[in-house]
């Protein structure tokens, strides 16, 4: 490997550079400034191990040779690991199985004492804990992890692990918190390129600081579980993943860039998950840990940053504190003081400017001393410079009387890290997405409207705007995805089979609402399992694969109900009653409908559908759309609802003016019948001879019944 060859060599050759000065230099004590006496130790869980060891919680020194050993054995194996030390004798951890096929078969909360040794481990009937990765932030002493289940910031009780969602975010692989409770997460893209983030714990708002220049290993567009934690012995961030050859590696992070710097392999290319500081002891004697510091950015875009804070007023072992000799800040890991304050007194409010700062991100290290020893550090960051903004919110989109698309929003006030924005600095651009990808339509807006007269309008189309302010930092986040109808709407009847998985009419809309819950197109389903209705397309809601609480939105294309007075919607919906094996879930869809292009759904009457009340397997469903007919432009939605029981199943959907009637299940043989004509389920005439048809599922209607249909399985 070329790349790790080269920086093998360039640590050796820096290592024999040091000595040979070490050997030439001859430097009185009093100029050298004492190396820190503890370094950087951490706890991992190891989950991968070329000589198929179990998994364990290791602990390794950070540095050029890692060497993990064996802190303790796990109270519960498993398949997968995220774990978090919330107290030194307190390593808590989520664990889960998985079957062959890939799904989850158990889910374990467990808690190991790594000072002794022991731990205990409870099953879980959720799956909701499961986890790339997390993190405790002693500040606010919560666990904040990144859901394995959705592209969700989450925070974990550490007793019950019961989860509570937070906001929206990246999908990171990693998650981080800084001593001063700042969070980091890495990003890992299909090709394995990787970035690291801030996360805001409030907001799930995240800054990109920049490329770590490493590849990690990729399959099929994922990656493998990995971990990044900081140490409080250096303030530096340790990233533990897993190179594109399989060797589990060592990096260290730089926040203010993110480049990572390659350490080294471990020694049987170990993979883990997991990791956690282990506490620094204090010394005896010594000052306590400095006190309330907290760091900001000046507020006016400059470049500095102020820092306060309490010295200490006792000793690390909890003795009253005399004196101390001085107190010291450090910039980022360098080894000099940019301060030090000389002889402060115990208990001393002290404030620092630091004048010298760079844009973006600054960190500090503070340190108090005395004739017994140094105290452990304190860490804090800071943002300064012009803010990279908040998204902007309340995007809105309206239709003039030409049916051309018009954008409101409000402007953001704050920027990603909390300083203030200069209003008179900011401008906005504009994205529309109409096929896949964002193009920018407008950049250098000074109000916050948009009138997009270029969208085309030839065909329908639901095209995506997003906004986004920009500062002289650059770009800020992007607000929400709004959307809307442009193109004439489908006139009655209208029809859609999915044939093939793919849309005979454009465009379907579709968005998550609640924990990534999504409509897909699906030629088959493996719980319940079933094919569609016919054509080998339907849609499907994977509550089996989501967690509870899972909701998403598909809407249908614009409709137009101008000149009908008794408009029906007709779809196949397949229910399925599990009672007898106690097996009892509210997995189901809602119909809705809006008429505002998409910007507002309301529940239509009568429209909830659950898949328990009834075990007739497909069956043909209607509901009137009376209270909207006569409507100028409308879709008609369907919300997916998930109690992480069977697959949502949902084919044939029709509209048209008048009502479907004796219309049900799909159980039913029936010969020929010369009276009548038969239609496949999205209503294409198919003839009368019925014994001549492939095999499928066909709707037969007759002149005896006028409007009215009934159902026919094919023989075959």
């Amino acid at each position: 490997m070329k790349r790790t060859t080269r920086v093998i060599a360039t640590a050796a050759a820096a290592i024999t550079a040091a000595a040979a000065v070490a050997q030439t230099l001859s430097l009185d004590a009093t100029q050298m400034r004492e190396a820190p006496a503890q370094r950087p130790w951490f706890y991992a869980i190891r989950n991968y191990h070329k000589d198929g060891l179990e998994p364990a919680l290791c602990k390794f020194r950070a540095g050029f040779s890692p060497q993990p050993e064996v802190a303790a054995q796990l109270p519960a194996q498993a398949d997968g690991f995220a774990g978090t030390l919330t107290a030194p004798d307190a390593y808590r951890y989520v664990g889960w199985k998985m079957n062959s096929s890939g799904g989850i078969t158990e889910v374990v909360w467990a808690t190991v004492n790594p000072l002794m040794g022991e731990g205990t481990s409870r099953s879980l009937g959720v799956a909701d804990p499961l986890s790339m990765d997390m993190t405790y932030d002693a500040t606010s002493e919560r666990i904040y992890a990144m859901s394995a289940m959705a592209d969700m910031l989450i925070t974990l009780d550490p007793e019950t692990a019961a989860v509570t969602p937070v906001a929206p975010t990246l999908p990171f692989y990693t998650l981080s918190c800084d001593a001063a409770g700042q969070l980091y997460g890495i990003t890992i893209e299909a090709d394995g390129s990787s970035a690291l983030h801030t996360v805001n714990k409030a907001t799930g708002a995240t800054m990109k600081i920049g490329d770590t220049g490493v590849k990690a290993y990729v399959q099929n567009g994922y990656s493998l579980y990995q971990t990044a934690e900081f140490s409080p012995a250096d303030g530096c961030l340790y990233w533990a993943t897993v190179t594109p050859e399989g060797n589990g590696a060592l990096y260290r992070v730089d926040i203010t860039d993110g480049h990572a710097a390659y350490l080294n392999v471990f020694p049987a290319s170990e993979g883990f998950s997991g990791m956690a500081p282990m506490p620094l002891e204090a010394t005896p004697g010594a000052p306590a840990a400095v006190a309330d510091i907290s760091a900001t950015g000046a507020a006016d875009g400059s470049l500095s940053v102020t820092l306060t804070f309490r010295a200490p007023s006792l000793t690390a072992d909890g003795e009253t504190l005399a004196a101390m000799d001085e107190i010291n800040i450090f910039r980022a890991r360098e080894a000099e003081p940019i301060k030090t304050f000389l002889s402060p007194r115990p208990g001393e409010a002290l404030t620092f400017t630091d004048g010298g700062a760079a844009a973006g991100f600054n960190s500090y290290r503070i340190t108090a001393l005395n004739e017994a020893g140094e105290s452990l550090p304190v860490y804090a960051s800071a943002f300064c410079g012009d803010d990279f903004p908040l998204a902007p919110t309340a995007l809105r989109i309206a239709k003039n009387e030409a049916g051309v698309p018009v954008l409101t929003w409000k402007a953001p006030v704050k920027g990603v890290n909390g300083l203030d924005l200069r209003a008179e600095n900011i401008t906005y651009s504009v994205t529309r997405n109409i096929d896949g990808s964002d193009v920018t339509v407008v950049t250098g807006l000074k109000e916050c409207t948009f009138t997009d007269s270029d969208v085309p309008q030839e065909r329908q189309a639901y095209p995506y705007y997003r906004v986004r302010a920009v500062s002289a930092s650059g770009e800020g986040l992007a607000s929400s995805a709004a959307g809307t109808y442009v193109g004439l709407p489908y006139a009655l009847p209208f029809a859609e089979s999915f044939a093939g998985c793919v849309p005979a009419t454009q465009p379907w809309v579709a968005s998550s609402l609640a924990m990534g819950g999504q409509w897909e197109l699906n030629y088959i389903s493996s719980f319940p399992g079933t094919g569609p209705v016919d054509d080998d397309g339907m849609l499907v809601f994977p509550c089996f694969n989501f967690v509870k609480g899972a909701e998403g939105r598909i809407a249908t294309p614009l409709l137009t109900f101008e000149g009908c007075d008794d408009p029906w919607l007709g779809f196949w919906f397949y229910y399925l009653n599990m009672e007898s094996e106690d097996l009892v879930f509210d997995d189901g869809l809602q119909v809705e409908v809006s008429r505002d292009g998409g910007a507002t759904y309301e529940p239509v009457e009568g429209g909830r559908f659950l898949q328990k009340d009834a075990n007739t397997r497909w069956t043909f469903v209607s509901l009137p759309l009376t209270a909207y007919a006569g409507c100028k432009e409308l879709s008609v939605a369907f919300r997916g609802i998930s109690d992480g029981g069977f697959n949502v199943l949902l084919d044939g959907i029709r509209i048209q003016q008048g009502s479907f009637s004796g219309v049900g299940s799909v159980d039913m043989d029936e010969s020929n019948d010369a009276d009548g004509e038969y239609y496949t389920a999205d209503g294409c005439r198919r003839g009368r001879d019925f014994n001549s048809l492939p095999a499928g599922i066909y709707i037969k209607g007759t002149r005896n019944e006028g409007r009215g249909t009934r159902i026919l399985k094919n023989r075959n």
